[in-house]
């Protein structure tokens, strides 16, 4: 397995989480615009925009609690790029692209196809 640079991997994961909790801030001020908005926007269209803007906030509220939880595993330094599943090492080219895993490729593919 490639080695990962953990410090590069942690830096990406905090940076990840600002971001998330930006678009997050984000999200909700624009909920609360269009909250504000009753009276002057179509009944139906104001309803779609924040059944979007509740469900792009249950996703990246997602996210932002699978990032603190691989943050948290930093902690345990034993735990860290291991498959929570099978207990083998997570790629390296998959903790570039998704610093957050906590399950190999093999582990992600067989609980989809569940």
């Amino acid at each position: 397995m490639n080695t990962v640079n953990q410090p590069d991997r942690w830096a990406r994961l905090n940076k990840r989480k600002t971001e998330i909790a930006t678009t997050l801030r984000h999200v909700e001020v624009e909920r609360e615009n269009i909250e504000a908005k009753e009276a002057s926007m179509d009944r139906d269209a104001r309803a779609s925009r924040l059944a979007l803007l509740r469900d792009l906030n249950d996703w990246y509220a997602r996210e932002i609690n699978q990032v603190d939880r691989a943050l948290r595993r930093r902690v345990n330094r034993n735990n860290s790029g291991v498959c929570v599943a099978c207990r083998v090492p997570i790629s390296a080219e998959r903790l570039k692209i998704f610093p957050e895993a906590k399950f190999c490729a093999n582990c992600e593919n067989f609980q989809r196809e569940l």
